[in-house]
């Protein structure tokens, strides 16, 4: 999940290890900038324990107690990627305008696509009732992990572009549709994992797959 501005509380980012292992982050990086990779770097000795959360403050406020960034989150609309210090992207999402006291979140919890709630600070994102949730055009895909030909299904009802880029960011290939449910071939990518990016007018998505023989 992420708290962002016009909340009661600062900027804030919260990550989920939904593993049974602790992991450490020292080599992990946050950014709000795809074209400057390793912005804010984890500090050494950095562990988000086995089945817990972590919150992160994007605030600027770097001689603060606790983990604080040193960039803040757009108001108006941005993006943020967790990264690896060999430009892995371990995950990323794009957000649009916010609203108070409302957040982005994963639901189901850590796995599923962003949906818009009430902030669920530290704790699991399911825990909201779903009168307080207003649910983002998620994206499906399947299957996934893929080999030749990918099925991509959204809400959108009006025509949208997508593109497709690499775990580092770079893309691959774009393209335009109008229909909620299509296709595309995969079969000349290279193993590993990949983001679809998909946008119209009013709402910007992404979701990750991985292509595997």
């Amino acid at each position: 999940m992420i708290g962002l501005p016009g909340s009661s509380r600062s900027d804030w980012i919260e990550l989920f290890n939904n593993t049974n292992d602790d992991i450490d982050l020292g080599d992990f990086h946050l950014s709000d900038d795809v074209d400057f990779k390793k912005h804010w770097k984890f500090p050494e000795g950095t562990v988000i324990n086995a089945n817990d959360y972590l919150i992160v403050w994007a605030d600027r406020d770097i001689d603060e107690e606790g983990l604080h960034t040193d960039f803040k989150l757009s108001k108006s609309a941005g993006e943020l990627f967790l990264m690896h210090s060999d430009l892995t992207i371990v995950d990323a999402m794009n957000y649009e305008e916010q609203t108070t006291n409302v957040g982005y979140a994963r639901v189901p919890n850590g796995t599923g696509n962003f949906v818009m709630q009430q902030t669920t600070f530290g704790s699991t994102n399911e825990i909201v009732g779903t009168e307080n949730i207003s649910e983002l055009n998620s994206i499906k895909l399947t299957p996934n992990p893929v080999n030749d030909l990918l099925k991509i299904e959204t809400s959108f009802s009006s025509p949208f572009e997508y593109r497709i880029l690499t775990d580092s960011g770079v893309e691959i290939f774009s393209g335009k549709s109008v229909l909620s449910t299509y296709e595309i071939p995969t079969a000349e990518l290279v193993n590993g994992v990949y983001f679809i990016e998909v946008r119209n007018r009013e709402m910007r998505l992404i979701n990750k797959f991985i292509k595997i023989e």
